[in-house]
């Protein structure tokens, strides 16, 4: 597993444009029936800004995620809010993350034009054995969220895959096309998404 964060701060931005399909994909309640349906689901609503759709996809509640950077932070012993306020400006997570959906979202506006639209296209999966899922965490802990495990049970954890994705956006203005390495992993019988790179991404963007 390699880090793959040099545009994920940009990817994270890229989605008005999928309102439509986004309404189509999100009438399900909490994770999915399979590692590559929750993945799409997950990066569609992420993309778009779906504050609760992200969150019903994916295994970290996305206030919990801001809690523990905060605490990372040396933000510790404080009520949430409070620790909001003085490290971002803001008094919920849900302010954070559509604060930072506007910014992005003009970012890319400015990049590929007002017309962008992005899509997402599972192009390889690969299940993990026990001994490669408990690695895995182990290496999003190093890497990306040493307090991953208080976020995430691992032994709740019953199967991991690990999912390739092309992300290709264009508009009037430019395209790119850019792969992102995510997990699924499957909890309580439902696959949801095991993101820490572009959650923390955007955490860190504030």
């Amino acid at each position: 597993m390699e880090k793959r964060n040099k545009r994920m701060v940009i990817l994270v931005g890229a989605a008005v444009a999928l309102a439509v399909l986004v309404g189509a994909l999100l009438l399900f309640v909490g994770g999915s029936g399979s590692p590559e349906t929750a993945t799409i689901r997950y990066l569609t609503a992420l993309f778009h800004f779906d504050y609760e759709g992200m969150n019903r996809y994916s295994a970290i509640h996305f206030e919990k995620a801001v809690e523990e950077a905060c605490r990372a932070n040396g933000r510790s012993g404080q009520k949430l809010a409070d620790m909001l306020h003085e490290e971002y400006g803001v008094k919920t997570a849900k302010a954070l993350f559509t604060r930072q959906g506007r910014e992005l979202t003009r970012n890319w506006q400015e990049e590929f034009g007002r017309d962008y639209k992005v899509t997402f296209r599972v192009t390889e999966t690969a299940p993990l054995s026990g001994a490669e899922m408990w690695d895995a965490f182990e290496d999003l802990k190093r890497w990306y969220f040493k307090s991953l495990d208080a976020v995430v049970r691992p032994d709740k954890i019953t199967e991991m895959v690990e999912i390739e994705v092309e992300a290709s956006i264009s508009g009037s203005l430019g395209a790119d096309t850019d792969e992102i390495t995510i997990m699924a992993v499957k909890i309580d019988g439902k696959w949801r998404v095991l993101d820490v790179e572009i959650m923390l991404s955007l955490i860190s963007y504030a």
